[in-house]
């Protein structure tokens, strides 16, 4: 950990505390969020006894009683009814805050210097007494399936956050897992990908070139650094307004362009052409507008570094003020989520991109299930299908945990109106995780993937014959799960694309891609691309 970001431990762990206690307040221990994943252990009240064991850790660590009393907590049944005793007593006082083992005395007011070994030492105890919440915290995909129909709106996310944030400054998170995806900087997978294989887009404006042609006095003054709770607070749940952190801007930026066109960091690297025709697309109706290449920050979240993803976030934000941006269209439903609030305090507006193509009449037709060359797979060959499938296959579409809303998935359907479809078992609001969530691969990569054979054995029992995704990232999913082969044989005859595939008939070519991926670290770019990513 650098000495700067052990100066900043204090209102980190502030931070933290705050964003825990709210959920305690709210929580009714009803326990429902405990029967909807697999991740709780038997006889869990759920997300909130996360909340607790958080605020036992950092009420130690703010009074300076040290890393190992309170920071583990009590493990079995009485740590969890002394849980539920200090929420009820914070809920009756009106605090919303469990005094646990903590005391009365008020953390905030503690001002002695926390050093990384403190924070190492209490994190690393919590560890190792209570291994079933690290667990969940580390296998947690972040899509908030278990509280999606929590009664009191918590939010299985913002309990998660923080904890990943601690393990990562407590040195806990592996630095080779982050560093590919540091989308922060100048070089990461996405951006390496693009440079090897000269995937550029001179044919449009970038934004950073329409912030950059803004006149000097065009921008507002940038935001102030942005605070650690803010940081570990999802963008689209946030309530709170940052008047005293961002400007309001009256300027009109360059004049050129009003819409950002985001495709996010797995489209606009993987699928250049499919990128393309919604670019002629946008302009053939009217649009005048931008392309942004930048990613919304969420590997840096699912790796522990909110603080860094909000940095980012500004980044943009700041660009789109310069630039005179009032709307930004999104492709991915999660890249929406995480810059709506920002965004939102500027006045511009985030439209999914579904809705627009759906007002604007589009549909989908037969046409675009044409037979598709076989996909090349590392596995045995499957048996051949039983029947010829139908020139159009049975629909059903796969909603992404960010979209529980529907904002995304109800134009999407809208899209396909003409086409025969059925539901999976768990859609729209109830929908699961593809697997890829939260960066849950490179800790557990079995749960990952029993999480998607789950979801095929759903395709398969709907009877469909083509699954339509909404978030590029799980397209990427499903395709390398085709590659490598899956124990569900439905996926060998299962058509899986995302719905701008279907909508502009321009498949992503996910075999040259997953080559691609594979040799440039040992082509002639090789050397450059292992001393940018490991």
């Amino acid at each position: 950990m650098t000495h700067s970001e052990t100066a900043t431990l204090r209102p980190v762990l502030e931070a933290c505390r705050r964003v825990w206690t709210r959920p305690i307040a709210q929580c009714a221990l009803c326990g429902r969020c405990a029967k909807r994943c697999e991740l709780y252990a038997e006889g869990s009240r759920g997300i909130s006894e996360l909340a607790r064991a958080g605020l036992r850790l950092v009420d130690a660590l703010l009074q300076g009683a040290g890393g190992a009393s309170g920071a583990g907590g009590a493990g079995g049944a009485d740590a969890r009814e002394g849980d539920a005793r200090a929420g009820a007593d914070a809920r009756a006082q009106g605090r919303g805050t469990p005094q646990g083992d903590a005391g009365a005395q008020n953390p905030a007011s503690n001002e002695r210097p926390i050093d990384d070994e403190a924070l190492s030492v209490a994190v690393r105890s919590f560890i190792e007494r209570r291994p079933d919440l690290y667990g969940l915290t580390r296998r947690c995909s972040l899509c908030n399936h278990c509280t999606a129909l929590c009664p009191t709106n918590v939010r299985a996310v913002e309990i998660v956050r923080p904890w990943r944030w601690l393990y990562a400054l407590a040195q806990v998170l592996d630095p080779a897992d982050i560093k590919s995806v540091q989308v922060d900087t100048e070089w990461h997978i996405f951006s390496v990908y693009r440079a090897v294989y000269g995937i550029h887009y001179t044919e449009f404006l970038m934004l950073a070139d329409a912030a950059a042609a803004a006149p000097s006095d065009a921008a507002a003054a940038a935001p102030s650094a942005a605070t650690a709770e803010r940081a570990l607070t999802s963008s689209a749940s946030s309530s709170e307004t940052a008047a005293s952190e961002t400007a309001a801007s009256s300027a009109s930026g360059t004049g050129i362009v009003d819409t950002l066109f985001f495709p996010g960091c797995s489209l606009i690297s993987y699928a250049p052409d499919l990128v393309r025709k919604v670019g002629a697309w946008l302009s053939a109706q009217g649009f005048s507008w931008a392309l942004s290449d930048s990613c919304c920050g969420s590997p840096l979240i699912s790796h522990g570094r909110p603080d860094r993803a909000r940095v980012l976030r500004h980044r943009i934000v700041e660009q789109c003020r310069a630039a005179g941006i009032r709307r930004v269209l999104t492709v991915c439903p999660g890249c929406g989520d995480e810059l709506l609030s920002l965004l939102a305090q500027e006045g511009i507006e985030v439209i999914p991109l579904p809705r627009l193509l759906a007002e604007a009449g589009v549909q989908v037709s037969s046409a675009a299930f044409a037979p598709t060359p076989a996909t090349p797979t590392l596995a045995p060959a499957p048996a051949p299908a039983p029947s010829a499938a139908p020139a159009t296959p049975t629909l059903t579409f796969f909603d992404s945990c960010h979209d529980r809303l529907q904002q995304h998935g109800i134009p999407i359907r809208r899209l396909f109106a003409r086409l025969p479809s059925v539901e999976l078992a768990h859609h729209c609001r109830n929908t699961l995780c593809c697997g890829a969530g939260g960066g849950v691969s490179s800790f557990d990569a079995d749960i990952s993937d029993r999480r998607l054979e789950h979801l095929l054995g759903e395709a398969a029992d709907a009877g469909a014959g083509a699954l339509v995704t909404t978030c590029p990232t799980c397209t990427y999913t499903f395709a390398y799960k085709r590659l490598l082969g899956s124990t569900t044989p439905v996926l060998a005859h299962l058509d899986c694309h995302h719905y701008l595939e279907y909508v502009f008939e321009t498949p992503i070519d996910w075999p040259t891609v997953f080559s691609q991926l594979q040799d440039m670290w040992s082509g002639e770019y090789g050397e450059w691309v292992c001393s940018q990513l490991l």
